[in-house]
């Protein structure tokens, strides 16, 4: 069974109620607590939603390559 568009952020969010302040990534650039990594998640959500993208719609995102592994080690393991 593959993943639906919203269960990565839906396990993201799970983790930042739990356990908001733990660790989702270190690394020497910046260190990112869960619900900071949410908030951010929501905010790219809600520019995302201003700019007419609709769920589950495909969208390429530009960004520097420190960021895409933070997300993806987050949404992902």
């Amino acid at each position: 069974m593959s993943d639906s568009p919203q269960q990565p952020f839906s396990r993201l969010a799970t983790a930042a109620q739990a356990t908001p302040e733990a660790l989702a990534h270190a690394s020497t650039r910046r260190d990112l607590t869960f619900r900071q990594l949410h908030d951010h998640a929501k905010r790219v959500a809600a520019t995302l939603r201003a700019a007419g993208v609709e769920p589950g719609q495909a969208v390429a995102l530009g960004v520097p390559e420190h960021l895409a592994l933070v997300f993806g080690q987050a949404l992902f393991h």
